[in-house]
């Protein structure tokens, strides 16, 4: 019998590539999964930004390794006027634009992912955003997403926007709760009943809170705390490692 597959799981990066990479190089794993928001972090440079689109592209050359999008990312990765969120500057997009491969990222990105019986969103998916008529357990919802992926991929090729990209009340929004890249973690994410999930987007530490991994219902945990932590998930079980023990 082979042994289950380690699954290394990696929150959002905010341009702390030399901190991935050491993780990369130290960690064991046989697939790395991203949640997403490699750009944009208080007080950055254009170049630095230009330089983490050419490690992200090294990156995606691996087929081992697979990419979700975030909030910070689509700004970059679209020139659409409805995309930008705060930290997006011209100067960045146009940097970003120059060495990214946009025709990879195409390929090699997508609104979520799955991990053993694990869903991956970059912000968490909310309840509210799957219709009633979509069975509470994973195969559903994945098949419900993967439609809504092609909708949206439909959407932005037309300019327009997708439910995935809304933000809600908590971050500034026009609806109650928002996608799967926008749902804010504490303010607005209400699990889907059966189905686990791991996603990233909203600071563990915002507020005053611990900057720890955070669980809601014993089964769904953001993990974004600025590279604090990360996740390997083998054989359906999460392990919840400390960046600081192996760098």
């Amino acid at each position: 019998m082979s042994r289950p597959l380690l699954n290394l799981v990696i929150p959002d990066v905010h341009l702390k590539m030399d901190t991935v990479q050491r993780i990369l190089d130290r960690e064991s794993y046989d697939k790395v999964y991203f949640l997403g928001d490699f750009f944009d972090d208080w007080n950055d440079k254009a170049a630095t930004n230009a330089k983490m689109a050419q490690k992200l592209n090294d990156w995606m050359e691996n087929d081992d390794f697979h990419f979700i999008y975030g909030n910070h990312d689509v700004h970059y990765f679209w020139d659409l006027d409805f995309l930008p969120c705060s930290g997006y500057e011209e100067i960045k997009h146009l940097a970003i634009k120059n060495f990214l491969n946009r025709d990879l990222v195409r390929k090699r990105f997508k609104f979520y992912q799955t991990v053993d019986d694990w869903l991956l969103t970059h912000s968490g998916c909310d309840r509210r955003v799957i219709p009633n008529d979509v069975k509470e357990e994973l195969r559903a919802v994945v098949e419900y997403l993967e439609r809504q992926t092609e909708t949206c991929k439909n959407q932005l090729s037309m300019g327009r926007s997708h439910w995935f990209f809304q933000a809600g009340y908590a971050r500034g929004g026009r609806y109650p709760v928002g996608g799967i890249l926008w749902c804010d973690w504490f303010d607005e994410f209400r699990p889907i009943p059966n189905v686990k999930q791991i996603a990233g987007h909203t600071f563990c530490g915002s507020n005053g809170k611990q900057n720890v991994p955070h669980w809601r219902d014993g089964y769904n945990v953001n993990l974004d705390t600025n590279l604090k932590y990360y996740g390997i998930v083998k054989g359906g079980e999460l392990e919840i490692k400390r960046t600081l023990d192996i760098i």
